[in-house]
């Protein structure tokens, strides 16, 4: 039986998603803008949604 190695550390093209600090989550979610014309339902779940991401 072989032992298969993975190629670490693998580069991520999604690195450019990262912030260092809280402050620049700010930053990433300021294009996250609610349409116009939404429901109030929708917009307060796309709002959450925003929110949520801010956040984490």
């Amino acid at each position: 039986m072989t032992t298969q190695r993975l190629p670490f550390p693998v580069p991520d093209e999604r690195a450019h998603y990262f912030v260092g600090q809280y402050a620049d989550m700010h930053e990433l979610v300021e294009d996250l803008v609610v349409p116009d014309g939404v429901p109030e339902a929708a917009a307060t779940v796309l709002r959450t949604a925003r929110e949520l991401l801010r956040q984490s």
